[in-house]
């Protein structure tokens, strides 16, 4: 599938970025000096445009929160083309380069074609998570407003449901002068979508913290920061061509948005996606993602695997727990889930 790319952009993309081999073979000479690390793309975009030319099967699976729905799954070409129809309306709202824009939005396709269609215009996307369920609707509110008028944002993109909510901002926050739901920018035609042309040196997106303990304070994060991090961590894991990802990390979070959702586009990996709701409704639901889709690589905070070791049966952890061979976590307490989940035990596994 060709995509339209500008010249400059395509020239900046590495002769050899589409070899076989380029997983495993990132890792065969590793660096020793920081300035000797080099990124298979100099930004995320070239990544993005990098996987959509891999087959439909490679692509991002959205776990539902009802068991009994189905899992959607697009593939990163589709999702390609769906960002490109995003940015191709927010460009007629008039969003330009350097605006900043904030995203409020749960875990979902939209978040993926909102984050890369605002960073297709040079405008950089400032996450925030929408209002918790359990919390204040004006302490929700109140974060979100406080991290629009810190970043000093001229747009909000969030769902059809969130806006009426969400609406009030524009009162609160001097230069907020767009607040549009994500469906209403999806009817857009990608031809109208404006060439990409993204630099190392641009910025990636504005991260905030939770603001559990004061207001969200946030950090610019450039490009180059974004694809160097991402870049030595799959060398560090030695990621190969048979990897995939599972996360339930939040998007918002640096980790499931760096270590999840952006580690699985730059690295061209499958990735299983769950929302952090859906987790904490039932955690073993994570750990039968992880074996349905031979996931290899995962990420939790350790109140995760307590979560799964606590509020799983005895009968179900030592006769119908996953056992994927392959699978891979970055969490150190290993002894601790085969204690609590004997049939992972697997004599061949690499726990990380």
């Amino acid at each position: 599938m060709e995509h339209e790319v500008s010249r400059i952009f395509r020239s900046t993309f590495p002769a050899d970025f589409e070899r076989d081999d380029f997983r495993t073979g990132a890792w065969r000479r590793m660096p020793t000096r920081p300035e000797d690390l080099k990124p298979l793309h100099p930004t995320m975009l070239h990544a993005f445009a990098a996987a959509a030319r891999l087959e439909e099967k490679i692509g991002i699976t959205l776990i539902p929160e009802d068991e009994d729905e189905p899992e959607q799954h697009f593939s990163y070409a589709h999702l390609y083309d769906r960002s490109k129809r995003i940015a191709a309306a927010l460009q007629k709202r008039g969003l330009k380069r350097g605006d900043r824009v904030v995203l409020v939005l749960p875990t979902s396709f939209e978040f993926v074609l909102a984050l890369f269609a605002v960073q297709r215009l040079g405008a950089i996307p400032c996450p925030s998570y929408p209002p918790a369920a359990l919390e204040k609707a004006e302490v929700g509110l109140q974060r979100i407003e406080h991290i629009a008028r810190h970043c000093d944002a001229s747009a909000c993109i969030t769902t059809a449901k969130l806006l009426p909510l969400l609406g009030s901002l524009a009162k609160h926050v001097k230069g907020l002068h767009d607040i549009v739901a994500v469906e209403a920018l999806l009817g857009s035609d990608a031809r109208g979508a404006p060439k990409a042309v993204s630099h190392a040196s641009d910025p990636a997106f504005i991260q905030y913290t939770s603001g559990s303990t004061g207001h969200p304070k946030g950090v610019l994060l450039s490009q180059a920061n974004l694809v160097a991090n991402i870049h030595a961590s799959g060398q560090a894991l030695r990621i190969g061509r048979r990897d995939a990802v599972c996360s339930w990390l939040p998007l918002y979070h640096d980790m499931g948005l760096i270590g999840g959702l952006l580690f699985a586009v730059y690295w061209r990996l499958p990735l299983a996606l769950m929302a952090p709701t859906t987790f904490l409704l039932r955690p073993a639901r994570w750990l039968w993602t992880i074996q349905k889709h031979k996931s290899t690589l995962t990420a939790s905070p350790n109140f995760g695997y307590r979560a799964c070791a606590v509020r799983s049966t005895a009968p179900s952890r030592s006769t119908s727990t996953p056992s994927s061979s392959s699978s891979r976590s970055s969490d150190r307490t290993a002894s601790g889930r085969r204690r609590c989940f004997p049939s992972m035990a697997s004599p061949n596994r690499r726990w990380r």
